[in-house]
């Protein structure tokens, strides 16, 4: 008996432990290790948060993982779209076609050339980005329940993607100097008609205030309000407004001065997709944050 009470003592911390969420573990993490790995942390403790509140703890639990394993200096690979199941989902109607499966596939083989070519070193925050939002995009497909979701996560890879692709090589220079960090953008993505923002939204905006907090020097922040074709071209211009609003003020909680952040409307007069007037396309409902870094 008394070997069984000490059994239920001893017990009682693992419970206690057990009941610790994904997000609450990572509460005291300290990234160590090379600066990817570092940013690689970071971004996987948001992607854990964001699921937490999604109320998705097996795939919380699974990028905590991740972010766990980075921060100890561990080499982490972006998730095999192998590891997901991509199939019909009968609930949503949103079909993973034979060729949607292949693009993923075909992104995942870029994402690991990047990688393998020096991406690392040579853009840690970027590079990490890069391999967050691909695993992002594969979680979101395997769920097939939000489109939007899918495409803000699609978006956050091809837009990272298209950074380290763009970067060039360090040139060398005849004496050692500080250069600015390039020009930064990030996009997020609005409900027909509307203005508030999605999880999926907050979790971008909350990336790039990361990022913009990290710039060395003064950074100027620029927030573009879009609309798709749909309604008429004045309640549109209001609505690109309400929408770049939004993002600021978001910006702004995050911990971005309010007077470094300029807003503009440009309603439907900049589709990213070209449409027909009336047309509602998701792509287009959007808000664009870039950043220009000055050097003092």
């Amino acid at each position: 008996m008394r070997f069984v009470k000490t059994l239920l003592v001893l017990s009682l911390p693992l419970a206690a432990a057990a009941c610790a969420t994904p997000t609450e573990r990572l509460a005291q993490m300290q990234p160590t290790g090379t600066p990817f790995q570092q940013a690689l942390a970071t971004d996987y403790r948001g992607l854990t948060q964001f699921e937490e509140n999604e109320y998705d703890w097996r795939d919380a639990n699974h990028f905590a993982r991740k972010a766990e394993a980075a921060a100890q200096g561990q080499n982490v690979l972006p998730d095999e779209p192998s590891q997901r199941t991509l199939s019909y989902n009968w609930v949503s109607g949103i079909g993973q076609t034979e060729q949607s499966i292949q693009e993923v596939s075909q992104a995942h083989q870029r994402l690991i050339q990047a990688l393998d070519g020096n991406a690392r070193d040579r853009s840690p925050q970027v590079a990490a980005r890069a391999q967050t939002q691909f695993d992002c995009w594969l979680e979101q497909l395997e769920e097939g329940h939000q489109l939007d979701h899918i495409a803000a996560c699609r978006q956050g890879f091809e837009e990272a993607m298209q950074q380290l692709v763009e970067q060039p090589a360090p040139a060398p220079a005849p004496q050692p100097r500080v250069a600015a960090p390039p020009a930064t953008d990030w996009v997020v993505y609005f409900e027909f008609d509307e203005a508030v923002l999605t999880d999926a939204a907050r979790q971008i905006i909350n990336q790039a205030a990361q990022a913009i907090r990290q710039h060395p020097g003064t950074p100027a922040v620029s927030v573009v309000g879009h609309t798709d074709r749909a309604g008429s071209a004045q309640y549109n211009m209001g609505l690109s407004q309400r929408r770049a609003n939004a993002v600021r003020d978001a910006l702004v909680q995050a911990g971005i001065p309010a007077n470094s952040i300029s807003v503009v409307g440009r309603g439907e007069s900049e589709p990213l997709v070209e449409t027909p007037d009336g047309v509602r396309q998701p792509q287009n409902r959007r808000a664009a944050i870039r950043v220009e870094v000055q050097q003092q």
